[in-house]
């Protein structure tokens, strides 16, 4: 595997840097119990990795757009309203995983001044909002499918828990929207 080229030969990279025109760089490891070092690899080194390869598609040929699928949890332990312009690590992380991507994503607010940048924050992404189909199967998931499915009728827990979740569906809809729409 040549990380240098994202895995791929330099041949085949060079061959998508002349026809590339956009970027969804939503690739990502949210697995808690990854260790910090694999975090870092995937969450940080790999969101360097997708800005490099459109650095280099925007001095070929211009890129139009790329996209990074960050998350809600950038934000770490600040409460309260968080404007989308506030990105800081003084209040701490509670997880590697949001430390990483908090990483990421100031790496890719580094570069918005000279390339086409859009960021997307989505909170806990879920199953398909139409079928509920969940591939991850922990409590909250597990529950959240049984009541998409309509095998329960309530979720049991009390009615101020707030739980924050997006569809998968929903997201990849918008971003794709919100990607190719040259006004967006």
């Amino acid at each position: 595997l040549n990380k240098k080229f994202l895995g791929i030969s330099k041949e085949s990279y060079e061959e998508l840097i002349k026809r590339l025109t956009h970027i969804i760089h939503c690739a990502a490891n949210w697995r808690f119990d990854s260790s910090d070092e694999e975090l870092y690899q995937t969450n940080v080194q790999g969101t360097a990795s997708i800005i490099d390869l459109a650095k280099s598609v925007n001095k070929n040929h211009g890129l139009s757009k790329l996209s990074h699928i960050s998350t809600a949890y950038v934000s770490g332990n600040l409460q309260g309203k968080i404007s989308e312009d506030t990105l800081t690590d003084k209040y701490g992380f509670i997880t590697s995983y949001e430390k990483s991507k908090f990483q990421g994503e100031k790496l890719v607010q580094s570069v918005k001044d000279e390339l086409p940048v859009s960021i997307f924050r989505p909170t806990m992404v879920v199953g398909d909002s139409k079928s509920g189909e969940i591939k991850t199967f922990n409590t909250i998931y597990t529950l959240l499918r049984l009541y998409l499915k309509g095998k329960i009728r309530f979720l049991p827990m009390n009615s101020s828990t707030k739980i924050n979740i997006v569809p998968v569906d929903f997201i990849a809809n918008t971003v794709t929207e919100l990607t190719f729409n040259n006004s967006a």
